[in-house]
């Protein structure tokens, strides 16, 4: 067994448009989520270089291949899903330009829009999330499909009958982590008809949610995500790395405010905890909004050499971007909505990349900083 295989895994999730499709609490129906995940796929031809965030300084009138967007062809250039972290050169993402955005991002695959050659992928993912049971009030949506993406049970299923040692987190800068700890807590119980032998140990009990708090300081502590819940305030950095990462499953409504006021600075995101010198515990954080943009991430990844340490520290940007592959995962989320085995596929690639990076002068540098 490899030393990435072996080490205990903790499993960080965001919600929203990566186990989740819709966000009623959040003004995103489940349709809108459904066109945003293909618009977010979806490639222009540049017609510039690319200015911040990734948009053309004039508009975008033609497909990655050259395609005009005001046709309708037979066979629309594919979707490129590959492209969301590392976009080739001559192309642009069509969700990063403000028109185009603004204008069809939640209406992507309608009629009017420019994105309507992909309704046939469009009816392709509602196909893969449709609920085929019984209406469950946790485990399916009004909408007919399931709550969480299939590939997310599979891949807790999978982990559990390996006997891998594991724990899982989950993230989210919204208010939805009620409705995920329900249908959690419903197929641990076994009431998924696809999963009647449940999950012991894998239910999401109110005293291991939290809300993510940054102080003044930039220090970061976990605070009950309910009043009168059981969940103990912990102010200590590395005692709340411990909790999230026991054997089981949490939750962390992240500080989006925090965030937010300081400019999606790299500093500010969501933290994942990184130990260099320790081998024994592996943090890979799943996320469809991981950019690969130094000056904005949404995940903060803080490092220390050692567990003696006194602290954690957050990396650069720059640094941050150069462990994407290993520690954290853009979700194209079309993938894993297509792909039931996806997310189990990237834990492996990411173990083995992260394998050759501990090896490597990156790793090194990390350790002088």
């Amino acid at each position: 067994m490899s030393e990435a295989s072996s080490a205990h895994l903790v499993l960080h999730f965001d919600v929203n448009e990566t186990i989740m499709i819709g966000d009623p609490a959040g003004g995103d129906t489940y349709d809108d989520s459904l066109n945003k995940i293909l618009a977010k796929s979806a490639f222009c031809r540049a017609t510039g270089p690319l200015g911040k965030n990734g948009a053309c300084d004039i508009t975008p009138t033609a497909w990655h291949d050259g395609t005009p967007m005001a046709e309708s062809p037979p066979a629309p250039p594919p979707l490129q899903p590959g492209w969301t972290f590392d976009t080739p050169p001559g192309a642009a993402a069509f969700y990063k330009q403000p028109a185009l955005k603004r204008a069809h991002a939640k209406k992507f695959a309608d009629a009017g829009s420019p994105g309507a050659v992909y309704a046939a992928q469009r009816e392709r993912c509602r196909a893969a999330l449709r609920w085929a049971h019984a209406p469950h009030p946790a485990l399916s949506s009004e909408d007919g499909a399931g709550t969480l993406l299939p590939a997310f049970y599979r891949t807790l299923d999978w982990l559990r009958r390996s006997g891998r040692s594991f724990s899982v987190v989950l993230r989210t800068f919204g208010s939805d982590l009620p409705r995920v700890q329900a249908a959690i807590n419903a197929f641990a119980r076994g009431e998924h008809p696809d999963y009647p032998e449940g999950a012991p140990g894998l239910e999401l009990p109110a005293e291991r949610m939290w809300r993510g708090r940054y102080d003044e300081g930039g220090r970061f502590s976990l605070q009950p995500h309910d009043e009168g819940s059981g969940a103990p305030t912990i102010t200590d950095e590395a005692e709340a790395v411990r909790a999230l990462s026991s054997p089981g499953v949490s939750g962390v409504m992240d500080h989006y405010g925090w965030w937010d006021s300081h400019g999606n600075d790299p500093a500010a995101g969501k933290p994942l905890w990184l130990t260099l010198e320790e081998a024994t515990t592996r943090h890979l954080f799943f996320d469809d909004n991981i950019h690969n943009d130094p000056q904005d991430s949404i995940v903060s990844v803080r490092a220390r050499r050692d567990g003696e340490a006194a602290a954690f520290s957050p990396l650069s940007g720059a640094q941050i971007c150069s462990l994407h592959g290993a520690v954290l995962r853009r979700v194209p989320t079309m993938q894993p909505v297509l792909e039931p085995d996806w997310f189990l596929a990237e834990i492996e690639a990411c173990g083995e990349r992260l394998a050759q990076l501990r090896r490597g002068q990156a790793w090194a540098d990390l350790l002088s900083t």
